[in-house]
């Protein structure tokens, strides 16, 4: 990522030149498995340059956005037999701005869904999983 103060965590981890965890490089956002995320199918899709918050996406970059967003998801949902894929943004432990997208596919039972999945990332942690998995979703999204 470009620009970014020091100390920015998703600055100094930019994905570029890390083939296993790119799934999408564009002009302003970059869509890739987060060091320390590595659940199957969870990507982070963040601003290439450094931006705090949903307020500092450009109007160039606000306007791609969610073409982003729809573009990752309809991967995960192909590759990984997403029914849904949840968007959840804090920001607090990292405020570069980024989202994180994470599938959840039917066999899920309703007490485990919503933030319980997401509560539960840390124990489905699976790095070789998250990668290979990856590079499918990067191949759907490559055609």
């Amino acid at each position: 990522m470009s620009g970014g103060p020091a100390g920015c965590l998703i600055c100094a981890l930019d994905p570029v030149g890390d083939g296993d965890r790119l799934v999408l490089d564009g002009e302003h956002w970059r869509a890739w498995v987060l060091p320390g995320f590595e659940v199957p199918g969870w990507v982070a899709v963040a601003l290439v340059r450094h931006g705090e918050g949903p307020s500092s996406p450009t109007d160039a970059e606000a306007a791609t956005f969610g073409a982003v967003v729809r573009t990752v998801s309809r991967a995960l949902e192909a590759v990984a037999g997403a029914e849904r894929v949840y968007l959840s943004a804090l920001g607090e432990l990292h405020p570069h701005w980024h989202v994180m997208l994470v599938p959840r596919s039917a066999g899920v039972p309703p007490a485990d869904r919503g933030l319980s999945l997401l509560a539960s990332g840390p124990d489905r942690r699976d790095d070789d999983g998250a990668l290979a998995l990856a590079a499918e979703v990067r191949g759907a999204i490559d055609g």
